[in-house]
């Protein structure tokens, strides 16, 4: 079933235990507002949170994967499809801030970063290896210059840490670096509430393949890619799949997949229009509570009793000694009591 109606709480709650991921700032991010700068420096909580966490509000974090050599004549219509989704969120929740996160591979990854972005959502870059590495899988300097332009415009980006970063191993295809693709795949879905996939509908077992990606958001992340005993709230839940289908250039759709885009939920067939209703239903739901909590954070009134509530938390002679770590610890017992988790 969807995620209970507290899944954006719970998801922002785990991050906050999990330093697992290392910064590659952008220099967008360098050029973030000041009154973030705060929060850049925390190194436990993941930057995609913590550009609303100033507002007390939640994002709406949707992640996404999908295949490297789309079938050029089905861009478009993939385009097309991935704008009206996101142009759907923003409409239906314009209080609620939109994060992407991606990894920036050619095709699909990039296709949808660039609909998001120009919907007005923000990108947070998870990248499997390296930068200098990562680059070398581009197939033209032209490609490479894409996801240049790309990394720049968003708000932050995090490797996903190995055993060895500089393992020759890495260096070349192999198990290595398909298990580095595969875990940041996990790390996407992990923190996404949706995944959107531009999947050809074909099941296979490749690590780090869309397959799998798909498969970890429906039925759950396998422990070994669920990290350390520090992020010990990181569970395997599981989440709502938008699935636009796509051709490849070296094979075409699974015969018998529709070939408009369809939402895909846990336990849920998608030939049982019924019970894709009822979980379709439900997860709206939630999406909903998520918006009216945004919209009353965000509203003068509350944003001032909040301020009032925080000064009375501490003497003026204790936030100077506990100077930005009590600030944090404020905001964060603030944030997590607003969210009912204690």
């Amino acid at each position: 079933p969807p995620r209970s109606t507290l899944f954006p709480y719970t998801t922002l709650f785990r991050s906050t235990l999990q330093p697992e991921i290392q910064s590659e700032p952008s220099s967008a991010a360098r050029q973030c507002p000041s009154n973030l700068a705060l929060f850049a420096a925390c190194d436990s909580f993941p930057l995609f949170a913590r550009a609303c966490y100033h507002a007390f509000m939640l994002p709406l974090v949707v992640g996404v994967t999908g295949h490297r050599d789309l079938d050029l004549g089905q861009t478009a219509d993939a385009q097309a499809h991935v704008r009206a989704f996101f142009t759907s969120l923003r409409n239906a929740y314009p209080s609620t801030p939109l994060v992407l996160l991606s990894s920036l591979a050619e095709g699909a990854d990039r296709v949808v970063a660039h609909a998001a972005l120009d919907c007005g959502a923000q990108l947070y870059v998870v990248l499997p290896m390296q930068m200098a590495l990562y680059e070398k899988d581009f197939n033209s300097t032209q490609s490479v210059d894409e996801f240049r332009q790309l990394m720049a415009r968003s708000y932050d980006a995090g490797v996903i840490p190995s055993n060895d970063p500089d393992a020759p191993e890495l260096r070349a295809p192999g198990p290595a670096r398909d298990l580095g693709y595969a875990a940041a795949g996990a790390w996407v879905v992990s923190h996404s509430e949706i995944l959107v996939a531009l999947w050809d509908g074909f099941e296979d077992e490749m690590p780090g393949g869309t397959s799998q990606i798909v498969r970890f958001a429906l039925q759950g992340v396998p422990p070994k890619y669920l990290g350390s005993s520090h992020e010990a709230l990181r569970s395997n839940e599981t989440g709502a799949v938008y699935h636009v289908p796509v051709a490849r250039r070296s094979r075409g759709l699974r015969p018998g997949l529709a070939s408009s885009p369809q939402w895909r939920y846990p336990e849920t067939e998608t030939s049982d229009p019924s019970a894709v209703r009822a979980a379709h239903d439900a997860f709206c739901e939630n999406l909903r509570s998520l918006e009216r909590f945004n919209r009353d954070a965000s509203s003068p009134r509350l944003a001032a009793r909040s301020a009032h509530s925080a000064a009375s938390l501490l003497t003026a002679e204790e936030d100077a000694r506990l100077g930005t770590a009590g600030h944090l610890q404020d905001r964060k017992s603030t944030r997590l009591n607003s969210s009912h988790i204690t």
